[in-house]
């Protein structure tokens, strides 16, 4: 639906109705992501899952959620976005059902991948709706630093209702609450979004692309999610790294030779864009793996409680949101390319002092101050990339340019908790013998810390000249 094609209601108010339905859908499927894990124990205790079981509750919707994200992009431009969407909110409300039913551990694993795929259909959908809706500049800025507060929010509130649900009506309603959401969301889309613009075929479906992908997303998800618990060595790691790179090989040469490939690589000669999807990889790779060394230093070394390290994270997600609508504005007065730089420069910077966590003081001042600034520049970040990422893209490839825009991001985000885990345990095997087991630690954190705020600043060096001439709407302007 190209903007032309919204019913009769004046443009603008309906334009932010269809935006308001959509970011109630991208609501429900971040919100499960946070209220899950404060369910945990809960749902281990119901279910008798084993020690080594429960992860899977995770790692499966984390796995068909990243996995499926190309896939589901192209999808969209297939068939259309209205109708992709409205699919997968169907299915994702079943899933959802299906989860809080769940009676024994298989039942809701199955539920969870289940949910992944649904969500992953959902995202890309709905994000090639609102490039078609409004069009590139002001307006699309706005709406979408409205779309990035959604992570932010959902973050919060999974955070501040999860516990209280757990503990009153049960863990199952972490899942049903989606259901009146996602039934409310669906009804309004079919009411407010117009048809789908006919879709000009262009060829066969490039399954090959599509398979090789996916599968090699997955693994990709899979093997580094593992690296924490079974490090470098272990042949399950090394062989899906090497299954990475075999589908990554063989996805490279279907696309090179299909004559309408899953992901065009024309799409990244567009350099504002190609800006974009490294500078939202690296916000992820530092962002992931920042919480990740937070987690294990405050509570591994100065042992504060699951309760309170979520209390603290509450910070960064809250003044993260506040940052999302700065964002917006500062679109409307500076260069796309000069908000990319300076927000990921801040992140490195804002990440720095860190580096003095230590095992004798928990640093706690300092770590709020630190957290609270990076909430507000990985806000703003989150933002200004999403905007380079999908800009100048030609309306019949919004699903895949939507698909890769989000899984840059999903795909930083395991690399670097692995860089870091990785990182920790070498200097830690690696400490003098006169250091404490807690001292060794901290050591290992402050290198972490050290490397994942090299790479949000190495960043700027890499997007800056690529994105010259880039305007606020994120085009490259022209003479």
């Amino acid at each position: 639906m190209v903007a032309s094609e919204v019913k009769t209601e004046p443009l603008a108010s309906r334009q932010w109705a269809i935006l308001m339905s959509l970011c109630g859908m991208a609501f429900c499927v971040v919100l499960d992501t946070s209220t899950v894990v404060t369910a945990l124990p809960s749902i281990r205790e119901d279910l008798g899952f084993s020690a080594t079981g429960l992860h899977w509750v995770i790692t499966g919707y984390a796995l068909a959620f990243g996995g499926l994200m190309l896939l589901a992009g192209r999808l969209a431009d297939y068939f259309g976005g209205r109708r992709t969407f409205l699919v997968g909110v169907a299915m994702f409300t079943a899933a959802s059902l299906l989860c809080g039913l769940a009676w024994t551990p298989e039942v809701l694993v199955a539920a969870r991948f289940a949910q992944g795929a649904t969500g992953a259909l959902v995202l890309p959908s709905a994000l090639s709706i609102i490039m078609k809706v409004f069009e590139e500049g002001p307006r699309r800025n706005k709406a979408l630093a409205l779309w990035s507060s959604v992570g932010g929010l959902g973050g919060i509130v999974g955070f501040i209702v999860g516990g209280p649900l757990t503990d009153g009506p049960g863990w199952p309603w972490i899942f049903y609450m989606n259901v009146p959401i996602a039934v409310a969301v669906w009804f309004a889309s079919l009411r407010l979004i117009g048809p789908d613009a006919p879709i000009e075929r262009r060829g066969a479906f490039d399954f090959t692309g599509a398979a090789t992908a996916t599968g090699g997303l997955m693994l990709l998800v899979w093997s580094f999610s593992e690296i924490p618990n079974k490090g470098w060595g272990h042949p399950h790691t090394l062989l899906g790294v090497l299954g990475v790179v075999v589908a990554a090989a063989v996805f490279t040469a279907a696309e090179t030779r299909s004559k309408s490939p899953l992901v065009p690589f024309r799409l990244f000669r567009n350099s504002t864009l190609s800006s974009g999807n490294i500078a939202l990889f690296l916000a992820g790779f530092a962002q992931q793996g920042l919480w990740l060394v937070l987690s294990l230093h405050l509570q591994g070394v100065h042992g504060l409680s699951a309760v309170q390290f979520s209390a603290l994270m509450l910070v960064p997600a809250a003044v993260g949101f506040g940052g999302v609508v700065v964002a917006q504005r500062l679109t409307l007065r500076f260069s796309i390319r000069s908000l990319v730089t300076v927000s990921m420069l801040g992140v490195g910077l804002a990440a720095l002092p860190l580096t003095a966590i230590s095992a004798e003081d928990a640093s706690l001042p300092l770590i709020v101050v630190s957290v609270a600034v990076l909430g507000v520049f990985f806000g703003i970040a989150m933002v200004t990339c999403s905007i380079a990422a999908l800009s100048g893209v030609d309306e019949s490839d919004h699903g895949i340019a939507s698909g890769v825009e989000e899984s840059t991001y999903m795909i930083g985000g395991p690399l670097g908790v692995a860089a870091a885990s990785t990182i920790i345990a070498w200097i830690a095997a690696g400490a003098p013998q006169a250091l404490t087991a807690a001292e060794a630690a901290a050591a290992g954190h402050r290198w972490a810390v050290g490397v994942l705020a090299g790479a949000a600043l190495l960043s700027p060096l890499i997007t800056l000249p690529l994105m010259r001439g880039c305007g606020r709407s994120g085009r490259r302007s022209v003479g």
